[in-house]
């Protein structure tokens, strides 16, 4: 195996085989003709929506049962008996024995996680990559954007980074983090995937593999597209194709309000801006609809909360991190819950950290922020009413100075600075690697928040204050990869 850093596989047709008899039984049992079901179930766009995680698994069901007008057959199509193939998993075990990762790839639902763990196999990989966790399906090459990497040694996984408080930060974030699917592909975890690539055997097997320096992932049930590094090996010949690095580029600037400084929000067909105070909702060209200048309520004044960060939508709720000095030695910041419709504040609840410049909202509910204004550590959270609960940190593979914002959108965490370019980065919320995306310009000034929703005008958009301190510019950016 000598050139093969780590092993990759698809779970359907692969690790995962189910009964192939069970569609035509059902069919025969509904009075159907023999794969009506399936041709039914595929045809439906909620199959795309399921497999990036926009709907759930039971969602999927019922909707395609209502839509074909048989909720009985549909249900029962759904739950086929499923085995494991030994003969790959003895695979699985030799490679990983030699020390190289081995993880799935796999366009899921978000019952992945409950049907592997009821075939007892998750232990027997390194990770799982889900397709309705990632947000993008195979073969969108951002399905393989989750980079395979070595597992880090046990005293860096999940460290906390505490540091002695340094300048106080800016915050920024917001936006839709839903993925986008290209092309239909078909979802394993019910009836089986007649796409997977099947056949894989202990003896002259072919396999897809990914090596980790280069970062890409990919499921042997697809052709990989450009941005994806991929191995091929047979007995003959090897290939490797090198991804080119994303980039972010600058497509248009507005001048916005001085008083939109700190974060934004999509909203709609507009915006919510914050500054240190004061709350903002503007329409799409930044004209003002409504505003509270005085957003901080007078029970958080009182505690000496005085400055308010990049908010984020979630749930119909705009969540809004607000700082303290006293925070920056205590640990202790808040984040309160605001309307977007009329900017009232609803309430807050206090967080663990010395800094809280954002508050990130990923599509499944996870909330990510920072402890200190330049870390290597990214905070995750739930927050299941008034109960906020610490999940386990992300270690970046490198610190980041002076973030001003985040946002989760496509996969991705995706960062802006005001460090001494005002750079740009996107973060895996899988492994943790970082990837430099440029710059938001009009330096000397200074990079505020972001918010990552696609629009016409790109995927990125920032606030730059200008080194005279006004105008504000709301700066839009593309990404893609680098020329």
């Amino acid at each position: 195996m000598s050139g093969i850093d780590a092993l990759v596989l698809d779970l359907d047709g692969v690790v995962r085989h189910f009964d192939p008899d069970h569609e035509a039984d059902v069919c025969r049992r509904h009075g159907l003709e023999p794969g009506a079901i399936r041709a039914a179930v595929f045809a439906s766009a909620v199959t795309e929506a399921v497999i990036v995680g926009r709907v759930t698994r039971d969602e999927w069901i019922a909707a395609v049962g209502e839509e074909t007008g048989m909720p009985g057959a549909v249900a029962a199509w759904g739950v086929s008996p499923a085995t494991v193939d030994e003969d790959v998993l003895a695979v699985v075990d030799e490679v990983r024995a030699t020390g190289r990762p081995v993880v799935i790839l796999t366009n899921g639902t978000d019952a992945i996680d409950e049907e592997l763990a009821a075939l007892d196999v998750v232990h027997r990989f390194d990770g799982i990559f889900n397709s309705a966790v990632i947000g993008h399906a195979k073969p969108d090459v951002r399905a393989f954007r989750p980079r395979v990497r070595r597992p880090r040694p046990p005293t860096r996984a999940g460290r906390l980074r505490r540091r002695q408080p340094r300048q106080a930060g800016r915050r920024h974030r917001a936006g839709d983090d839903r993925g986008r699917l290209h092309r239909r592909r078909y979802p394993p975890g019910l009836a089986g995937d007649p796409g997977g690539a099947g056949g894989m055997r202990r003896a002259g097997a072919v396999l897809l593999v990914v090596a980790l320096l280069a970062g890409g992932a990919c499921g042997d049930d697809a052709e990989p597209e450009a941005d994806v590094t991929t191995t091929t090996t047979t007995e003959a010949t090897t290939t490797t194709t090198q991804p080119p690095p994303l980039a972010a580029t600058v497509t248009e600037e507005v001048e916005a309000d001085g008083r939109y400084r700190q974060g934004l929000a999509r909203v709609d067909d507009g915006w919510i801006f914050t500054s240190q105070l004061s709350l903002h909702r503007t329409d799409d060209d930044l004209a003002l609809l409504d505003e509270d200048m005085d957003a901080i309520p007078e029970e958080l004044k009182a505690l000496t909360y005085d400055h308010i960060g990049d908010p984020d939508l979630y749930d119909g709720v705009l969540w809004v991190p607000i700082e303290h000095p006293a925070g920056k030695d205590t640990g202790e910041q808040l984040t309160a819950r605001y309307d977007p419709g009329t900017l009232a504040y609803i309430d807050s609840f206090p967080v663990a950290q010395h800094h809280n410049a954002f508050f990130a909202v990923a599509h499944d509910g996870v909330f990510w922020s920072a402890d200190e204004f330049s870390d290597d550590t990214l905070l995750r959270y739930r927050v299941e009413g008034s109960t906020v609960t610490m999940l386990e940190p992300l270690v970046m593979e490198r610190t980041i100075e002076r973030i001003q914002g985040a946002d989760v959108a496509e996969g991705a965490i995706w960062l802006a600075t005001d460090d001494e370019r005002n750079g740009v980065y996107r973060v895996d919320p899988e492994t943790g690697a970082v990837d430099d995306l440029g710059s938001m310009g009009r330096i000397p000034g200074e990079g505020e928040g972001i918010d990552a929703t696609d629009l016409p005008s790109g995927l990125l958009h920032a606030l730059v204050a200008d080194e005279n301190v006004v105008p504000i510019w709301l700066v839009h950016m593309s990404v893609a990869p680098e020329e």
